[in-house]
């Protein structure tokens, strides 16, 4: 499996706390197959990365999407990368 052929979406959701648009990108089960999944990993970087986290969404997301896990990735408030994949 390949991240740059896996089906994703960019989504967006407002924080809670202070109204902030947090960015995120979703990688679905269903963007392999023709099944869905009610079960999602989420994917939260630490201080001074996004949401990419240096290689390892890449991993979770090639290690889980394939057994039927759907994948968050997300920018924490203020922080992260702006551009997609």
């Amino acid at each position: 499996m390949n991240i740059d052929k896996t089906p994703y979406e960019e989504v967006e959701f407002k924080s809670l706390k202070n109204d902030n648009t947090i960015k995120g990108t979703f990688f679905p089960v269903s963007g392999l197959s023709d099944k869905e999944s009610n079960k999602t990993i989420i994917v939260v970087h630490g201080y001074t990365s996004n949401r990419l986290v240096k290689g390892r969404t890449q991993k979770l997301v090639e290690h889980f999407v394939p057994k039927g896990y759907n994948v968050l990735a997300f920018d924490l408030s203020s922080q992260g990368n702006p551009m997609v994949i």
